[in-house]
């Protein structure tokens, strides 16, 4: 018998804003938990074009949110964190890739 180990899990993304408009908070957590928690910005914004990196504590399935500056979101549900490496913020929504 051969005992092949699995490959770790890198949860290590980026988020990139892709958007027209400035995100003013971005939450993520667990798909697991209830809550979005602390905004991941914290003072900071995330302009057009820019991007921040990441690391998620666990593995599994994350669920995104974005809020722009003038208060419309967008949430992404049930992301592979060991698959996606990036989160990309679209005027139409978020995206995993």
């Amino acid at each position: 018998m051969v005992v092949v180990p699995t490959q770790a899990c890198d949860t290590s993304f980026a988020v990139t804003n892709q958007s027209s408009g400035t995100v003013a908070q971005l939450f993520f957590s667990h798909s697991s938990q209830s809550g979005w928690g602390a905004d991941q910005l914290g003072q900071s914004v995330l302009p057009p074009g820019r991007f921040v990196n990441y690391r998620a504590a666990n593995t599994g399935a994350y669920d995104f949110r974005v809020v722009w500056t003038n208060g419309r979101a967008a949430e992404l549900r049930g992301v592979n964190i060991c698959r996606a490496s990036r989160i990309t913020v679209t005027n139409n929504g978020l995206i995993a890739s």
